[in-house]
């Protein structure tokens, strides 16, 4: 990771014209070696080599001072960046000022010190910034013990409070990272009910508090943890329930502002996804068009890092009821993930590919299918994904294979699936995966004419009674009977 070269080509445009300014008259600073080095970065972008770089600046033995360069250069940005950006994060801007009252009470300055340390406390109360209130209570202590111009008792009672808020957050926040760690580690979560059982009752316990239950962030908290446990047990029903009684409620409280506009964009995405989940394809997309006014708040504070999201809820819903519409949208995503790889950054591109594959499979193009399948397979993030969703792409890629009429490339392919994820054959959980594997390799081996045999009708019998867990991408049971029997 080349920390200089991200750092650098992350910047906007303003946070480059204040990082030029605040480091020196823009008539100087263009004779500076920082200011060659930032602008062959973003000249360079991605094809950014610093051996070249340290030859252009310095020659070609003087790779101290290229080194020195680059530290400096970093430290230049951050400090540039840190204050043109501070007073969007409340927290920083409480930070700010805390840090200032510090650096005045070394000093010896008090009043100074005092200043900014009920500044930085105003911010901190307002916006719930418990982490750093616990800081400034600290620090008022340690003043009153040294000036006794007042008591520190009532900032000992203060800090006291906020611990007792402080720990509760913390336990819910443990409970949380455990489950989240197991979701992105892949494993069952939910048949861990211990893990599930902790939250619940943790949930329960705090939100009986109706002190705590009317603190705002202590609000986000809850709801964040109950969408998990609701997420994880599967129950959509009670989930959109909940969603469609929450957030009017947040909205009519005030509770959404700049500071957790994210929440509020998230708390969309989760209502589209939860009612598309319940077939409520109509209300989906209206909450979709919700989204994308909401993205335009704040002067499109956040629009680009939703964008991604609100062209996927356009497509799920699309995906069932006008499928053109969805390969459309899809389309568009993946030539403005070429265009505007940042704003692409934070969306899952897999789905983008594997939909273009599922669709235009679906069109029976399979020349084009296999064409996304590959740009697919080519993709880093796609190297890095869960081996179980491989496995059931892999699987797909074989019934695509087989209509484009390459029966040998198809056995092959399913040996290697053999050999790549062992997991199918020795857990239970993918039995109905390794009969379809099965049902393919009989298919390849006596034709399509010897629909009597008995695995044919084990799987139509397997596939009538399977409940087909999230995570089915293709639905086996259904090409089977389209190809196979509807024809006859």
């Amino acid at each position: 990771m080349n920390i200089l070269r991200q750092t650098v080509l992350c910047l906007k445009k303003e946070e480059i014209r204040h990082f030029k300014l605040s480091a020196g008259v823009y008539k100087s600073i263009e004779e500076r070696k920082e200011s060659a080095l930032l602008d062959l970065i973003r000249n360079r972008k991605e094809a950014y080599d610093e051996e070249e770089a340290s030859v252009t600046l310095f020659g070609e033995n003087d790779k101290n001072n290229f080194y020195r360069l680059k530290h400096r250069l970093v430290q230049m940005i951050n400090l540039s960046f840190w204050s043109l950006n501070r007073e969007e994060d409340p927290m920083s801007e409480s930070l700010f000022y805390f840090s200032l009252a510090r650096l005045y009470y070394k000093r010896k300055e008090k009043d100074l010190a005092v200043h900014y340390l009920k500044k930085s406390e105003k911010i901190a109360q307002i916006h719930e910034s418990y982490e750093v209130l616990d800081m400034i209570y600290r620090q008022w202590i340690q003043v009153a013990i040294e000036t006794a111009t007042f008591s520190p008792e009532p900032y000992i009672h203060l800090r006291k409070e906020n611990n007792k808020i402080l720990d509760m957050i913390q336990e819910i926040d443990d409970a949380l990272a455990l489950i989240i760690h197991k979701i992105n580690s892949s494993l069952n979560v939910a048949s861990d009910h211990d893990l599930l059982n902790q939250l619940e009752e943790k949930v329960t316990l705090f939100t009986a508090s109706f002190e705590i239950s009317t603190r705002k962030k202590w609000r986000f908290k809850v709801y964040d943890a109950l969408i998990r446990l609701l997420l994880q047990k599967n129950d959509y029903l009670i989930m959109e329930k909940y969603l469609l009684e929450t957030y009017p409620v947040f909205l009519r409280e005030g509770l959404f502002t700049k500071d957790n506009h994210d929440d509020k964009l998230k708390m969309l995405t989760y209502i589209i996804n939860t009612l598309n989940r319940n077939g409520k394809y109509k209300e989906s997309l209206i909450y979709t068009e919700k989204l994308l006014k909401v993205m335009h708040e704040f002067q499109d504070f956040l629009y680009e890092k939703y964008l991604f999201f609100y062209y996927n809820s356009l497509v799920i819903n699309y995906f069932t009821t006008e499928r053109s519409k969805a390969l459309e949208i899809l389309l568009k995503m993946k030539q403005l993930s070429l265009e505007k790889p940042q704003a692409a950054a934070g969306f899952n591109l897999i789905s983008v590919y594997l939909n273009l594959a599922l669709l235009t499979f679906d069109r029976k193009e399979f020349s084009k299918s296999l064409k996304y399948l590959n740009e697919l397979f080519s993709m880093d993030t796609y190297k890095k994904a869960d081996s179980v969703l491989k496995m059931k792409i892999d699987i797909f890629e074989v019934i695509v294979i087989w209509e484009f009429d390459a029966t040998e490339l198809s056995e092959k392919k399913i040996q290697k699936i053999r050999r790549d994820y062992p997991f199918i054959t020795e857990n239970p959980e993918w039995a109905y995966d390794k009969l379809f594997l099965e049902l393919m390799e009989s298919v390849l081996k006596t034709g399509e004419n010897n629909l009597d045999q008995p695995v044919f009708q084990h799987f139509r019998k397997e596939g009538t009674a399977q409940i087909h867990p999230s995570h089915q991408i293709f639905d086996y049971n259904d090409w089977i009977e389209k190809r196979f029997f509807d024809k006859k």
